[in-house]
């Protein structure tokens, strides 16, 4: 995580609001040592990420429903009577961007690949929205028991899909997964792609190609951050700034294009 946009994005936040935070990375496989960050008394909140998602649950005093139902916690807030507060943002990264392309009309269907914690988050924002949820994966038994979490339908084979309107990718993009040629081109899905190095994956490469609304993984970490700012500021974070801070810094720190 070292690389992570996320100081940048925090701190520049907090400095645009005139508030005297900062925010730093600490990097730790040991639930003690998380454990330890959040009680000291200069903790005023902390994103969470892979491994400490569901491990940081027992120690939260109250839990956000989206929290509750992904069973995951990726913004910890410090509350003003001292109690710590577990919400999940990731969820509210992914509504914001498809939300500004779903086309208005019933019976949409929704394809989330993938089976693990963002891919909770990925499903409980297709259900949100309405829309029909499909879930797959390369272990069809990890599909199922998150279809049955959320209501949705666990996929053996993506050619059996006849059509799909919203793709939401949450598999590392070292996977180089894709979906079958024929279903991009007939649908031309909106595709998100929630690994966000490099860019452009060959999911998002694929899409493109096809001429589908895609999303990188960039613009839902700042989306996220966006409202992890807000959650711990109580105010509206400036946008314009934050998202140009974190891009320069984005392309600056690391490849950002598939070669």
């Amino acid at each position: 995580i070292q690389l992570s946009p996320s100081p940048t994005m925090h701190n520049t936040g907090f400095k645009e609001l005139g508030l005297n935070r900062f925010y730093s990375i600490c990097e730790s496989s040991s639930p003690l040592k998380m454990e330890s960050v959040l009680r000291s008394h200069r903790f005023k909140g902390a994103s969470v990420t892979i491994p400490h998602k569901e491990n940081v649950l027992p120690l939260m005093d109250t839990l956000t429903d989206a929290a509750t139902k992904i069973g995951a916690v990726n913004t910890v807030v410090r509350q003003t009577d001292g109690s710590y507060l577990g919400d999940n943002t990731d969820w509210i990264g992914i509504r914001n961007l498809l939300q500004s392309a779903l086309p208005k009309k019933e019976g949409l269907k929704g394809l989330v690949v993938g089976a693990g914690g963002t891919a909770f988050a990925a499903s409980y924002c297709i259900k949100f929205l309405g829309i029909d949820l499909f879930i797959y994966n390369r272990t069809l038994e990890k599909a199922k028991k998150v279809a049955d979490r959320f209501g949705g339908t666990a996929v053996e084979d993506l050619k059996s899909l006849d059509h799909v309107d919203v793709v939401v990718g949450t598999v590392p993009a070292s996977a180089g997964f894709q979906l079958p040629d024929t279903l991009v081109s007939k649908c031309k899905p909106i595709v998100l792609d929630a690994a966000y190095r490099p860019r452009n994956t060959k999911l998002i490469l694929q899409a493109s190609a096809a001429g589908c609304t895609t999303f990188v993984g960039v613009q839902m970490l700042v989306e996220q951050g966006l409202a992890q700012l807000e959650r711990w500021t109580g105010q509206t974070p400036p946008r314009e700034v934050i998202e140009k801070n974190v891009y320069d810094y984005y392309e600056k720190s690391g490849p950002s294009a598939s070669k």
